[in-house]
């Protein structure tokens, strides 16, 4: 049995210096668009991965065969490091990526995808934002979960509704997993932090040398504002060797195309647990956010069974694929609740979770599934009343 060890934090803050391209796994072809995600967990932990072993003079076709044979990514990466190190970088886990932005003081604001259940509502000309609300009866709602058995989600009052797809800062955050009132000078709109840059190309005839006829293709990039980036926390056993390896991390293959993003050490991690509720007071119950993709959806496979969810707010999903190097075949497309997805679980079973909630060991090393905890206020229903309860009441009133 393994011996506990002591762990440390970095915090790393990637500055573009190109436009960059996430894809989804899906081949690029001629004459077609192709559009850019923002970026998930997948890419950054390999890039970020494959520079930390390189340092440490791992062997990669080791990691190739081992995958072949079957064996987990975990078993497979420690047969190709030394003895003394495949316990220490057993304890590699890798958090994020999230949007963030460096001030002109040095200090870096991080941005979350504001969570599904917030909404703008528009009357008569005016603008706020509204929570959905859970309501269903408090003793139905740790029930075993089915699809009859969510609660439904009404946002209540007159007006136009539409999903808020801002970034909410940390505070706002805070004021979130409180059930505080969360106002737009928390949220930050995308176009201040990314824009999406659009590039026509056209494809060379072999033969000639020159533009083929009619072979137009599109290519959407991220090109981000100036001082905005990517955060990204990497946590690992506080050994020289791997202290060594981050602190060697200067330039980082991302974004596809030979494009690199500058890697900034930080001088502290930002402490999530600070801006999460301590306590569960009468009348609310307990939820999860998450900050990242997640494959908790995965129901198909069974990857995080038991969870007992009450219900859940999942405004969009992803389709997430890629590239098996080491197998040369493309990777199952799985389908992930974007980052923002809001779940109501039972609080008994939240101190089990781990964090990031992998659904597979493959995953232990990734970011995919980092999430916060929070409370929402439950507005508890009297069951309908009957036609014939109704009159009967009418008919009581009526004779007092």
């Amino acid at each position: 049995m393994r011996q506990a060890l002591e762990t440390r934090e970095y915090a790393l803050f990637l500055e573009p210096l190109d436009v960059l391209r996430f894809g989804d796994g899906r081949p690029s072809a001629i004459v077609e668009r192709s559009d850019t995600l923002l970026p998930t967990p997948q890419p950054v932990t390999g890039a970020l991965l494959t520079a930390l072993l390189t340092y440490l003079d791992a062997d990669f076709d080791k990691i190739a065969d081992g995958l072949r044979r079957g064996l987990m990514l975990e078993r497979a990466v420690e047969s190709s490091l030394q003895e003394s190190l495949r316990e220490p970088f057993s304890c590699t886990v890798v958090r994020g990526p999230w949007l963030a932005r460096r001030r002109r003081s040095g200090e870096i604001e991080v941005f979350v995808p504001a969570p599904h259940d917030l909404f703008w509502r528009e009357h008569r000309g005016r603008r706020r934002l509204v929570r959905a609300q859970p309501i269903y009866s408090y003793k139905e709602w740790f029930k075993e979960p089915t699809d009859q058995d969510f609660a439904y989600h009404p946002v209540r009052g007159a007006g136009k509704v539409q999903p808020c797809r801002e970034y909410i800062t940390l505070e706002g955050l805070a004021r979130y997993l409180r059930d505080e009132e969360v106002s737009e000078e928390h949220l930050v709109r995308p176009e201040d932090l990314y824009r999406l840059d659009t590039r026509v190309g056209t494809a060379i005839d072999p033969a000639t040398a020159s533009s083929a006829h009619g072979l137009l293709y599109a290519r959407q990039y991220l090109s981000f504002r100036p001082g905005v980036g990517l955060y990204v926390s990497l946590t690992t056993a506080a050994e020289k060797a791997l202290d060594d390896a981050v602190r060697s991390l200067k330039l980082l293959p991302l974004g596809g195309g030979r494009r690199y993003v500058r890697v900034h050490l930080l001088e502290r991690a930002i402490a999530w647990s600070d801006i999460e509720p301590t306590d569960l007071p009468d009348g609310f119950v307990p939820l999860m956010l998450f900050t990242t993709p997640t494959f908790v959806l995965d129901e198909q496979l069974g990857l995080v069974p038991d969870l007992g969810l009450g219900a859940r707010f999942v405004r969009e999903t992803l389709a997430i694929s890629g590239w098996n190097y080491a197998l040369r075949a493309p990777k199952p497309t799985r389908l992930a609740a974007a980052a923002g997805a809001v779940y109501f679980t039972p609080d008994a079973i939240r101190p089990l979770l781990p964090n990031p909630l992998h659904s597979s060991p493959d995953e232990r090393f990734s970011g995919w599934g980092c999430w916060l905890r929070g409370r929402r206020r439950l507005i508890l229903l009297e069951p309908p009343r009957e036609e014939g309860d109704d009159q009967e009441n009418t008919t009581e009133e009526k004779g007092s």
